[in-house]
């Protein structure tokens, strides 16, 4: 199969040429993550990843960066926190612990990891895409949301970050995280980042650019 990568020259936005359709991306989100593929459990990934030491875990430096900046942003009470593609919920086990007083929820689109996080964390979970109205907060808005490894999957960005917008309170923080388009410099070309369901790839300007327009103020920018 011959895929090409394509680039906006108005706005820099590099997306894939290919595009599966709505029943293959169902399909693929069924299966995401089969243990079959990945030779152990959804319970022994969960279980390998909540288990590393703090200086080898990925995980627990993401968490300590945003519990930080809520610190340093006065959200030091009670919240509530919002995973979108929160996987089998080790984010959201990290970030309970660190801010026991909040609630969290979660949306993921493959059962089998939204069946692990509702049961190993303690955030409800809906299983499906993000559309915004998963929850019923009782007028409430989100204060924190976060969205990793998510956003290249999606079709128009820019619509789906105007939905989070909505969801999110107005001094609420958003924990954002992408490929970075340098990595068509320095990876193989069949590396994971460049998987079919890979839409978009965006570079710090672009990236940036989709924010702002959506209203989002970006105070802290990590490449």
């Amino acid at each position: 199969m011959r895929r090409s990568w394509l680039i906006c020259r108005n706005c820099g936005h590099v997306h894939n040429g290919f595009r599966l359709s709505t029943t293959q991306l169902n399909v693929l989100y069924q299966n995401f993550r089969d243990s079959a593929f990945r030779e152990e459990s959804p319970d022994e990934y969960f279980d390998r990843i909540v288990g590393l030491p703090e200086a080898e875990s990925e995980n627990f430096q993401k968490v300590s960066k945003i519990h930080s900046k809520l610190i340093a942003e006065g959200q030091t009470g009670s919240g509530i926190a919002l995973d979108i593609g929160c996987g089998g919920g080790v984010l959201i086990d990290s970030l309970s612990k660190m801010l026991p007083d909040w609630d969290f929820y979660g949306v993921e689109p493959t059962p089998e990891f939204a069946d692990l996080a509702s049961r190993r964390t303690v955030a409800h979970v809906a299983c499906g895409y993000y559309r915004g109205d998963h929850f019923s907060l009782g007028g409430r808005a989100f204060d924190l949301i976060t969205c990793c490894a998510v956003l290249e999957h999606v079709v128009r960005p820019s619509n789906f970050l105007s939905v989070i917008s909505r969801d999110l309170a107005p001094r609420g923080l958003l924990y954002l995280e992408v490929p970075d388009l340098s990595a068509f410099r320095y990876l193989p070309s069949d590396h994971d980042h460049f998987m079919v369901q890979h839409i978009s790839f965006f570079s710090t300007e672009s990236l940036l650019r989709v924010l702002e327009e959506q209203g989002f103020e970006v105070i802290e920018n990590i490449v």
